[in-house]
């Protein structure tokens, strides 16, 4: 079947994609070029299955009738993995990206506005957690992070990974302190 916009291989039904197949898209003057997708149609509407976008990242799910994700797994190159709902764009908002950290151990559970971890989340690295509010990528907010080890909790206003609030330490020592926190 050669479509508009790319070809598909696969079973077919009064002249469209219907049941399982596979679609192909390549155009170099198009920012969304060298798509693949494996999947099952229902009269020309791609219902489930894994899209290739080039070689930056690999979806596997449920598609809304638009043809954008709706909620599955994506899988980016750098190894990043993101699992939960699509808004009708294909835009993630919620949900649970893993592979996080030097270590790739790492996962953040929260909000997301453009692929970036905004509103409230969760961020666990190693012996590090991170709850609060967060703003392009960045903690940002109200917001606390407990370091395991030497037990020490920070919290209060975050910006740009910089505080102002208190420190509390393992032996139950507060102090007020404003600066950068690095671990």
């Amino acid at each position: 079947y050669m479509g508009i916009d790319g070809v598909y291989h696969g079973e077919i039904k009064n002249g469209i994609p219907h049941g399982v197949g596979e679609y192909t898209y390549n155009d170099k003057n198009d920012a969304t070029n060298n798509i693949r997708i494996e999947g099952i149609w229902d009269d020309g509407v791609l219902i489930s299955g894994t899209r290739h976008q080039s070689d930056e990242w690999v979806f596997t799910g449920e598609f809304h009738e638009n043809g954008h994700e709706k909620e599955g797994n994506i899988k980016f190159r750098n190894g990043v993995e993101f699992v939960g709902p699509f808004n009708d764009e294909g835009d993630f908002k919620h949900g649970r990206m893993t592979n996080l950290g030097h270590n790739r151990t790492g996962y953040y559970e929260g909000e997301f506005c453009n692929g970036k971890r905004c509103g409230a989340g969760a961020l666990h690295l190693g012996n590090t957690r991170y709850e609060g509010n967060w703003a392009d990528d960045k903690l940002k907010g109200e917001g606390k992070m407990i370091i395991m080890k030497p037990n020490i909790e920070a919290s209060g206003i975050w910006n740009n990974h910089h505080l102002t609030g208190s420190l509390r330490y393992k032996n139950g020592t507060t102090c007020h302190f404003v600066g950068e926190i690095k671990s």
